[in-house]
């Protein structure tokens, strides 16, 4: 059960059109555009998140395995609180699972083990580490401040009531990017990442979000990512599509763990957390 836990956990980090009516090449627009939209989204109290994607990888087309998954997610910001339900298909396996998880800074950190739907409270030394990674991630106006580094590679759209802003780029010059975007992973994360990414050889990212004009809030991202890594000692290819959807902005007040979850759940200690950690399933 215990490295199903850890699979799910990395799961769940990974992890972000209107009809074009004018295309707007300058700038400075683009800029202001994005200044409003990070300062709306850094005001926000709450929102909810539904996260599509799918990933496939391999060294050949033979091989290759697809996984597809579905996220949605309450979330309070203060304090951080939320309720999320994945549901995950590994196509090549057979495997269809889903879960639920909680946490608030006060109670912790709850899981829904997909089989045998048995919860789990993991280890309060987690909690820690998971405030610096969940805290930059579901903080919105974090998503889009990368951007304000590449004002000139931006692209924008409009409609009658949206602006659409994109990023296309391919090869060597993604490299910084990535590895500015991975910083948002966290705070002790950086270190992991840059070593990854030694080993990548990006050929495309392509990023669009859309913003509410009358509002200024984010409502959906597409990102598509094509890239090879060296894994011991193998080329992997990886290929994901991933649509975010925002909504519910500012709506939601409230948010408790159920009594029936808190009273049953088997807590894990650091040694339980950690044992058993790997892939074969």
């Amino acid at each position: 059960m215990k490295k199903w836990l850890l699979l799910i956990i990395l799961v769940s980090f990974s992890f972000l059109g209107a009809c074009s009516t004018e295309l707007t090449e300058d700038a400075a627009s683009i800029e202001e555009i994005l200044n409003n939209s990070i300062a709306a989204m850094g005001d926000l109290t709450s929102y909810s998140m539904t996260l599509e994607s799918e990933q496939t990888m391999g060294s050949n087309e033979d091989d290759s395995i697809t996984l597809a998954t579905k996220s949605e997610m309450d979330l309070l910001l203060e304090p951080l609180s939320f309720y999320q339900n994945i549901t995950m298909n590994l196509e090549m396996m057979g495997i269809d699972m889903s879960y639920e998880s909680y946490f608030t800074e006060d109670l912790g950190f709850y899981m829904e083990e997909p089989f045998s739907g048995q919860w789990s409270k993991l280890p309060d030394q987690f909690n820690e580490e998971y405030m610096s990674l969940t805290e930059t991630q579901l903080s919105p106006e974090e998503q889009l401040l990368p951007f304000k580094d590449y004002i000139s590679e931006l692209a924008m759209t409009e409609d009658n009531d949206h602006y659409t802003i994109q990023l296309v780029g391919s090869g060597a010059d993604m490299q910084t990017l990535m590895e500015h975007i991975s910083g948002l992973a966290g705070e002790g994360m950086d270190d992991m990442f840059f070593d990854v990414m030694s080993d990548l050889d990006i050929h495309s990212i392509e990023y669009e979000f859309i913003i509410e004009k009358e509002t200024y809030f984010q409502k959906e991202a597409n990102i598509y990512l094509e890239l090879t890594m060296d894994v011991m000692g193998e080329k992997i290819t990886l290929e994901q599509r991933s649509s975010v959807i925002m909504y519910n902005f500012n709506s939601l007040n409230d948010f408790t763990i159920p009594e029936d979850i808190i009273n049953n759940a088997v807590e894990l200690d650091d040694e339980d957390f950690m044992t058993d950690f790997n892939f074969d399933f």
